[in-house]
């Protein structure tokens, strides 16, 4: 309605902060952070109706929530400084830039497999405009815009109000042939250990600055303190030193003449952390990073569970549900669980039923021993795993399979 706003109010009936993103004649974008969603499970929020609140938008680039102060450089578009305000320290080496955009010449035979990095990267530093995008309750968005030959980026730096990370998200016209596009961040940390997350485990590499593979995370960390960057989509990375690059797009000729060109759309999100990226809980941050919660809108109505539930309990942080789906062979579940941290470590799972049968399988799904530790009555299980090991159970939830 015009002149109204919505409103979020979870099932003990307390508002949540709501931010309109985006409104228009017939409907309205709204942001909102939801808390304490069970794990594996939902909660349910019901949207109302309040009074207009004017959103005012300032234009101090400066970004800032109880966990940093984040601010813009308005002559580069770049990150000039982040403040770690819970441990009193500078995230970005001093007088460095962050979120640098570095373009270099990349050319090799079959490039779409090779890459062939050649002379220097130059920076892309003299931004068309920088601006505040958006700033509420929720988040505030600052916006830097550059154009580069036939190419153009986006580059948004948001900072949530109860979120203790930094997110980033690029929207490029990516025009290039031959070139390589790296996102530059040179943090505050000497004599740092570079760890790269791998399938199920992570690596250690050395800081050399040669290009090497990742998933959802890289770190670079001593015993007191480190960064993690996060990403949703991007694998190829390299840290020199204290300098976390990583490969952003790419423009192969061989076989496509015009692969990666056109639009692109993508985020990454910088973690500081006190200790290792181990204790930390990287692996999680990276997992919360890349599966985001789902949104169901549905009109009220009467229903059999709860307003809140949660489908399967694990408790352990070093410990993760990679995969749940139905058997191959007949209509019991698997469960794929792995540790993360490179610890033996024991993992209680609690499941809102009964098991009628728990087993220990391969990833085959053959070779089945029975689980003893746990309650199955209870649906309860107990599961003891080495450094970095892969469980699969096999389970039959409520009646025989």
């Amino acid at each position: 309605e015009p002149g109204k706003t919505p409103r979020a109010i979870d099932e003990k009936g307390k508002d949540i902060s709501v931010q309109v993103i985006e409104r228009s004649s017939d409907s309205v974008t709204i942001a909102f952070l939801p808390k304490d969603v069970p794990s594996i499970g939902y909660k349910t929020y019901w949207i109302g109706s309040g009074k207009e609140i004017p959103a005012t938008v300032s234009g101090d680039l400066a970004l800032e929530n109880r966990f940093f102060r984040v601010e813009i450089d308005k002559q580069t578009g770049c990150v000039s400084r982040i403040y770690d305000k819970s441990r009193k320290r500078e995230v970005l080496s001093p007088g460095a830039l962050g979120n640098q955009l570095q373009i270099q010449e990349d050319s090799a035979p079959m490039s779409a497999w090779v890459i062939g990095l050649r002379d220097k990267p130059y920076s892309i530093a003299s931004p068309k405009s920088v601006r505040v995008l958006e700033s509420g309750k929720v988040r505030k968005v600052v916006r830097s815009e550059y154009e580069f030959e036939n190419s153009s980026f986006m580059m948004d730096v948001i900072l949530y109000d109860e979120l203790p990370r930094i997110d980033f998200r690029c929207i490029a016209d990516w025009q290039h042939r031959k070139r390589i596009l790296k996102i530059v961040f040179p943090v505050n940390i000497a004599d740092g250990r570079a760890t790269f997350e791998v399938p199920y485990g992570a690596i250690i590499r050395a800081t050399d600055g040669r290009e090497v593979v990742a998933q959802k995370w890289v770190d670079l960390s001593t015993t007191d303190h480190g960064v993690s960057l996060l990403n949703d989509s991007k694998y190829g990375f390299d840290v020199n030193g204290n300098v976390i690059r990583m490969t952003a797009l790419r423009a192969p000729t061989d076989p496509d003449p015009k692969a990666d060109e056109g639009s692109h759309q993508f985020s990454y999100a910088l973690y500081p952390h006190a200790g290792g990226w181990e204790d930390a809980s990287t692996v999680l941050r990276g997992y919360e990073f890349n599966t985001p919660m789902i949104i169901v809108q549905t009109g009220q109505h009467h229903g059999q569970l709860p307003s809140s539930y949660s489908f399967l309990q694990l408790r352990q942080p070093n410990v993760v549900v990679s995969t749940l789906k139905k058997c191959e062979d007949d209509n019991s579940l698997v469960l794929r669980i792995y540790e993360t941290a490179g610890r033996a470590t024991g993992a209680h799972l609690q499941f809102p039923h009964p098991l009628v049968r728990a087993e220990e399988t391969d990833l085959i799904e053959w070779n089945q021993k029975p689980i003893s530790g746990g309650d199955l009555k209870e649906g309860a299980l107990n599961i003891s795993l080495k450094p970095f090991e892969i469980k699969t159970l096999k389970l039959s939830i409520g009646k025989e399979q």
